[in-house]
């Protein structure tokens, strides 16, 4: 009797603590799976902001609203870099970021939607990688250079977690 009391009572444990996850919406749950925890609190921020995001009901939205969510960032990062480049035109590592790294990260996210609508998952994930390494690229160019710049900092965060959040999303597709 001493023991089954015990293990109900783990089992209740058990329970109780799943009870959250259990709750989470699909894009939090995806959040959740980022192992940084300032990422996951980002990713909650930056995904709450787009109710189509918040409202999905299947990864394959889900999956689709977050790279529009993140081509869109980084469209807005990309014009952020085009007006700082002409505030520091001999800044290598704006010109550098608006030039190639940026570019390139836009062109992943929505080449990766196109494989997403062509039903091709994995090619959507190897582009969401790519697009990926972008705004690490750029961070890594601006901190060689010594240009401190807090706002390109947290531009450069918020397109890597929704790389981060479009890659998870998306594997539960493969």
């Amino acid at each position: 009797m001493k023991s089954t009391s015990v293990f109900m009572i783990c089992l209740s444990l058990i329970f109780f603590a799943a009870a959250p996850a259990l709750s989470a919406t699909l894009y939090e749950s995806v959040c959740y799976l980022i192992t940084r925890q300032q990422d996951v609190n980002d990713c909650l921020i930056l995904l709450n902001q787009d109710s189509r995001i918040t409202s999905a009901t299947n990864y394959h939205d889900l999956s689709k609203f977050i790279l529009e969510l993140a081509a869109t960032t980084a469209r807005s990062v990309y014009a952020y870099l085009i007006k700082e480049g002409s505030d520091f035109p001999n800044d290598q590592a704006i010109r550098q970021c608006a030039s190639v790294f940026y570019p390139a990260t836009i062109v992943g996210f929505e080449n990766a939607l196109a494989k997403l609508d062509k039903n091709d998952p994995q090619s959507a994930k190897n582009y969401i990688q790519a697009a990926g390494n972008g705004p690490g690229l750029c961070e890594k160019a601006l901190q060689g250079e010594k240009f401190f710049n807090p706002p390109m900092t947290v531009r450069n965060n918020q397109v890597f977690v929704l790389s981060e959040a479009a890659l998870l999303s998306v594997s539960h597709l493969t």
